[in-house]
């Protein structure tokens, strides 16, 4: 028997996600079984190969809490997406994966050191010669990198993921990238198409090494300086990129 879903086609269904767990290095599928209305978790070996949609990647802003996932997105090269004035709201990205063995997959992140890897990825995609003729990348997410954060005493370290084009191919042979249409151009002359100007210097702020000089102290209303931020304070917004169910 027909769902009176179907006819939505696969441009319509939600993938399901991909999670890089920043604490251990972990690579993960999260699927939602509507027959059980449970979500479920599938890790991933080390080392899987990706076709990826770059067509149809995205960036804007994002906000993840445990109670709060607020994704403000557009196309690469589109108008940033309007948000709101507030420092919750960070540099975010989505892209598209698929597999033979594992389906399609929607990785979407606000997680620093998840945006970073990924616009160093989509960087060297726009730099490729084979991104000139409208191919897309095959990428393996191999071992994760260690990243070291915070300085001395408070130093502490996460995981980074591994992202190299290991091939390319025609978009059109993946029949979930060829139902959906292209939004986002193939780059020019190996320029890549350029972001907003606000959106480009906060995608950069993320992806720039930490600093290593101590920050200066934040005025208060009152006088006096405003309390630091606990150390998991500041490392929640460096690995919160799950999706709160």
């Amino acid at each position: 028997m027909m769902s009176d879903l179907d006819d939505l086609g696969i441009a319509k269904s939600r993938p399901d996600s991909l999670r890089f767990n920043a604490l251990n290095g972990n690579l993960a599928i999260h699927r939602y079984d509507p027959e059980t209305r449970r979500r479920t978790v599938t890790d991933l070996p080390p080392r899987t190969r990706w076709a990826v949609d770059m067509p149809t990647r995205q960036r804007g802003f994002g906000r993840v809490t445990d109670a709060i996932y607020d994704m403000k997105l557009s196309p690469v090269g589109a108008l940033v997406p309007e948000v709101p004035d507030s420092d919750l709201y960070k540099p975010a990205v989505s892209m598209l994966l698929y597999s033979p063995e594992w389906g399609l997959v929607e990785w979407q992140t606000a997680a620093a050191i998840a945006v970073r890897a990924i616009v160093g990825f989509w960087d060297r995609y726009k730099a490729a010669p084979e991104a000139l003729d409208g191919d897309i990348p095959i990428i393996e997410l191999g071992e994760p990198r260690v990243v070291v954060m915070g300085r001395d005493a408070n130093q502490r370290e996460f995981y980074a993921a591994n992202i190299a084009i290991v091939a390319w191919m025609g978009r059109d042979v993946i029949p979930a990238f060829r139902v959906r249409p292209p939004t986002v151009a193939p780059p020019q002359s190996g320029a890549g198409i350029a972001l907003a100007a606000p959106l480009a210097s906060r995608l950069a702020a993320a992806a720039a090494p930490a600093a290593t000089a101590a920050p200066a102290p934040v005025p208060k209303a009152g006088g006096g300086t405003a309390p630091k931020r606990s150390a998991a304070k500041r490392a929640s917004g460096l690995l919160d990129d799950d999706i709160p169910f």
